[in-house]
Protein backbone atom coordinates (compact mmCIF):
# COMPACT_ATOMS: atom_id res chain seq x y z
CA UNK A 1 0.00 0.00 0.00
CA UNK A 2 1.48 3.46 -0.43
CA UNK A 3 0.98 6.24 1.52
CA UNK A 4 1.58 9.84 1.22
CA UNK A 5 3.12 11.56 3.64
CA UNK A 6 4.69 15.40 3.68
CA UNK A 7 8.11 15.82 4.85
CA UNK A 8 9.83 18.99 5.93
CA UNK A 9 13.65 19.57 6.16
CA UNK A 10 16.15 21.62 8.32
CA UNK A 11 15.48 24.87 6.27
CA UNK A 12 11.31 24.44 5.95
CA UNK A 13 10.94 23.12 2.48
CA UNK A 14 8.21 21.03 2.74
CA UNK A 15 8.50 18.29 0.01
CA UNK A 16 5.05 15.80 -1.04
CA UNK A 17 6.69 11.98 -0.44
CA UNK A 18 5.29 8.43 -1.36
CA UNK A 19 6.16 5.66 0.89
CA UNK A 20 5.93 1.95 0.59
CA UNK A 21 7.74 0.54 3.45
CA UNK A 22 7.10 2.46 6.73
CA UNK A 23 7.18 1.21 10.41
CA UNK A 24 7.73 2.91 13.66
CA UNK A 25 12.00 2.72 13.39
CA UNK A 26 11.79 4.30 9.75
CA UNK A 27 10.63 4.76 6.42
CA UNK A 28 11.72 4.88 2.49
CA UNK A 29 10.50 6.96 0.35
CA UNK A 30 10.85 8.49 -3.19
CA UNK A 31 9.98 12.65 -3.02
CA UNK A 32 8.50 14.35 -6.21
CA UNK A 33 11.61 16.25 -6.98
CA UNK A 34 14.91 15.89 -4.93
CA UNK A 35 14.84 13.88 -1.77
CA UNK A 36 16.14 15.92 1.32
CA UNK A 37 20.27 15.13 2.07
CA UNK A 38 21.78 12.18 4.33
CA UNK A 39 22.23 13.58 7.67
CA UNK A 40 19.12 16.28 7.85
CA UNK A 41 16.81 16.28 10.48
CA UNK A 42 13.34 15.88 8.95
CA UNK A 43 9.52 15.71 10.48
CA UNK A 44 7.60 13.44 8.37
CA UNK A 45 3.88 14.21 9.04
CA UNK A 46 1.65 11.51 8.07
CA UNK A 47 -2.11 11.35 6.29
CA UNK A 48 -3.85 11.40 9.91
CA UNK A 49 -1.82 14.26 10.71
CA UNK A 50 0.34 12.29 13.32
CA UNK A 51 4.04 13.62 12.82
CA UNK A 52 7.05 11.97 13.26
CA UNK A 53 10.93 13.29 13.20
CA UNK A 54 13.91 11.90 12.04
CA UNK A 55 17.52 11.79 10.61
CA UNK A 56 18.17 10.98 6.82
CA UNK A 57 20.26 8.01 7.03
CA UNK A 58 20.89 7.99 2.93
CA UNK A 59 19.93 9.80 0.07
CA UNK A 60 20.02 8.95 -3.67
CA UNK A 61 18.07 10.82 -6.42
CA UNK A 62 14.63 11.17 -5.34
CA UNK A 63 14.92 8.20 -2.78
CA UNK A 64 15.32 8.41 0.90
CA UNK A 65 15.35 6.59 3.97
CA UNK A 66 14.49 8.53 7.39
CA UNK A 67 15.36 6.60 10.77
CA UNK A 68 12.76 7.66 13.46
CA UNK A 69 13.98 9.40 16.49
CA UNK A 70 12.45 6.78 19.25
CA UNK A 71 11.01 9.69 21.28
CA UNK A 72 8.75 10.97 18.13
CA UNK A 73 7.07 7.42 18.56
CA UNK A 74 5.65 8.35 22.19
CA UNK A 75 2.20 9.07 20.54
CA UNK A 76 -1.14 7.43 19.22
CA UNK A 77 1.08 7.24 15.83
CA UNK A 78 2.88 4.63 17.22
CA UNK A 79 0.28 1.89 18.06
CA UNK A 80 -0.75 2.28 14.25
CA UNK A 81 2.86 1.46 13.31
CA UNK A 82 3.77 -1.19 15.43
CA UNK A 83 5.85 -3.35 12.86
Amino acid sequence: MLVRVQVAGGEGEMREAMTRDISATGMSAVARGKAPPAGEVVEVTLPDGSVLWGMVRWSEAAAFGVEFDPASRQGPVAGNLAG
